[in-house]
């Protein structure tokens, strides 16, 4: 009997990944509307990078996005650092029992063990001023249709993709890194709970929302997430021009409640290099 054997060879690494959770941190720099994270929606959205200026970014759509080197550092100064990483994913969740928070996933060309200096730790005032985003005060606001609709969420997920593939060059007889990334598609989505109530007040009407969204062929509303109300210096809002949303399902597990998925749209219209999918701002 012949006996045959089936080799594979490994000619190049694939990206390194990473993530890590931040909590929300909006603080003022002067009159700049600014957070702890703010550099890395600069570096997500495919912004310039500054230290000035207020957080108010829509994203790139420019075929690279700016890279940066990301460090893991251990108390005894070793750890790794993972050179040329983009962002490929910002995940906000805030609900009445919990503090706002950003889980952020990405791609990077290479991890490698490193010897590390203690970092400075930049925004030390404004970190210590314990200023957090709680989603009491967070609402929903619609202002294109017939109505002016404004109300209070118990829960929100808001998901925003920037995919990158990695950009590869074979080299005969070696393994090899990638050497950057290629931004691909943009994609925002996410879902809510609101309590279903009618306030006699026809802003605040989330059932006469809900109505108009299942009488409507196409249910697209210009919508803000306002994550923490509004409130200067304590609230970030998502805005979304045009979101189309699924059916809503009733929910009667604890109280009446009224849960909805979307996702945004484009409108065709575009900014200087930019897509009008979203915008993320501090307030």
């Amino acid at each position: 009997s012949s006996h045959h054997t089936l080799k594979r060879f490994k000619t190049e690494f694939n990206a390194a990944d990473w993530s890590f959770t931040t909590n929300i941190r909006p603080y003022r720099n002067g009159s700049d509307k600014q957070s702890a994270e703010s550099i890395l929606w600069e570096y997500f959205t495919g912004a310039s990078e500054t230290v000035s200026g207020d957080t108010d970014n829509q994203f790139s759509l420019k075929e690279t996005y700016p890279t940066f080197t990301l460090y893991f550092m251990y108390p005894n100064n070793k750890g790794y650092k993972m050179t040329g990483c983009v962002i490929t994913k910002a995940d906000i969740a805030v609900d009445m029992a919990s503090i706002g928070k950003i889980q952020w996933s990405g791609l990077g060309l290479k991890l490698e063990e490193a010897t590390l200096s203690p970092p400075t730790i930049q925004n030390t005032n404004h970190l210590a001023s314990g200023t957090y985003i709680t989603n009491k005060l967070s609402t929903l606001t619609s202002t294109n249709s017939a109505t002016t609709f404004s109300f209070p969420l118990t829960a929100l997920a808001v998901n925003l993709a920037v995919n990158h593939a990695p950009i590869a060059t074979p080299i005969i007889e070696e393994l090899s890194y990638p050497v950057g990334f290629s931004r691909k598609e943009i994609q925002i989505s996410g879902t809510f709970n609101a309590y279903a109530i009618d306030t006699g007040v026809s802003t605040g009407k989330t059932r006469q929302f809900f109505a108009n969204i299942l009488a409507d062929s196409t249910p697209v509303e210009d919508i803000a997430l306002n994550i923490g109300g509004t409130t200067t210096n304590k609230s970030l809002t998502v805005v979304i021009p045009q979101a189309d949303f699924e059916v809503p399902s009733l929910e009667t597990s604890d109280v009446l409640s009224i849960g909805c998925n979307f996702f945004a749209t484009s409108s065709g219209s575009l900014g200087t290099n930019a897509t009008t999918l979203t915008q993320i701002k501090y307030n």
